[in-house]
């Protein structure tokens, strides 16, 4: 449920950044084609979802049982620079620290 919310979040954020005046537009065909074989990888029982921060870059989402596919999948693509893994955080805490 909560890869489905994270995606749907990008679309809805995306969706009025492309539908205001003048229309902000991060997306390429790149962008999209990484969206599309996101969803054919799901439809393939693969569990990932994609976010996308406020540029064209997307970050994909799934266990770490999946990330060798997913390396597979898209290590062939020609506009991929980099890849990136990066496991789960050790979650919320309670700090004294300031960060300013």
């Amino acid at each position: 449920m909560l890869g489905e919310a994270i995606e749907h979040e990008i679309f809805s954020l995306h969706g009025v950044a492309m539908t205001s005046f003048p229309p902000v537009l991060h997306w390429d065909k790149d962008t999209a084609e990484i969206l599309h074989a996101t969803a054919e990888l799901r439809e393939r029982g693969i569990s990932v979802y994609a976010t996308i921060d406020a540029g064209p870059n997307v970050h994909l989402i799934t266990e770490s049982k999946n990330l060798n596919k997913l390396v597979k999948r898209f290590k062939k693509n020609r506009f991929i620079k980099n890849m990136y893994k990066s496991p789960v955080g050790q979650g919320a805490k309670i700090t004294k620290k300031h960060l300013f």
